[in-house]
């Protein structure tokens, strides 16, 4: 099997604009969680908004605690430490959505009984509009949203439920919409499983889907080759090779 392309990577100047942020912020496309690059992103975001000048009313700014790179701390103590280190690095008085990463790792429990109730004081003091809750198990957000007040989780960031291979997002949006609760539905192309590039070897699909997604590709590139994989050939930028998750 012929090696996939590494993705590209990007070395952040202070004071230079990655052009890729820009596009980002035009087209509303914004988020990021300090614990992706271990705060890096957060940083990296900060200086380009300092830089570029953007009103702070033409994005939405949203950022995630909770998941850090020491790894998963849901207690009121470092959640609300959390939001204050996130907005010095992003230069900002508040985010617009705060969300508490990846829950499934931690005991729901604590998430009900302790995390929501410091982000519902978080939210109180103005430092971030809306609260919401992510991960990968759907069961995650029913089990939360049956046991805090009404009102204290905005919205649910699901992935991997929402796109040509899953759709079991579908059948809670009903539940979610008798809750008053909103829906973020990310990774649409299941991390990668249904990009040309293909998954990650890290990817927690079974090995049974991998095989049969690399066919199905397979059979769509003689069919009707992608322009993407096309530009890929024939023009190569320094993005050329990043992988759409």
């Amino acid at each position: 099997m012929p090696t996939r392309p590494r993705p590209a990577t990007w070395a952040h100047e202070p004071g230079r604009m990655p052009p890729l942020v820009p596009v980002r912020i035009r087209t509303g496309t914004n988020g990021l969680a300090r614990y992706y690059g271990g705060t890096v992103s957060e940083s990296v975001l900060g200086d380009c908004l300092r830089f570029s000048g953007v009103p702070r009313d033409s994005f939405v700014g949203a950022t995630k605690c909770g998941r850090y790179k020491e790894g998963f701390d849901f207690s009121a103590t470092r959640v609300t430490r959390s939001i204050d280190e996130s907005l010095a690095r992003l230069g900002l008085d508040y985010v617009d959505i705060l969300h508490c990463h990846d829950i499934e790792f931690t005991s729901l429990d604590q998430i009900v009984n302790e995390t929501i109730p410091a982000l519902q004081k978080i939210k109180e003091s103005g430092k971030a509009r809306f609260i919401g809750i992510t991960g990968l198990p759907l069961s995650i957000f029913t089990y939360v949203l049956d046991r805090v007040p009404p009102g204290s989780v905005d919205l649910v960031l699901s992935y991997c439920h929402y796109g040509i291979n899953d759709t079991a997002l579908v059948d809670l949006l009903p539940y979610l919409k008798s809750k008053g609760v909103g829906v973020i539905s990310a990774s649409p192309l299941a991390m990668g499983l249904l990009t040309d590039n293909g998954p990650p070897e890290w990817h927690p699909a079974p090995e049974e889907l991998k095989i049969m997604e690399l066919e199905g590709r397979r059979i769509a590139g003689e069919v009707a080759p992608s322009p993407w994989r096309h530009r890929q050939e024939t023009s190569r930028t320094p993005y050329s090779d990043l992988i759409c998750y």
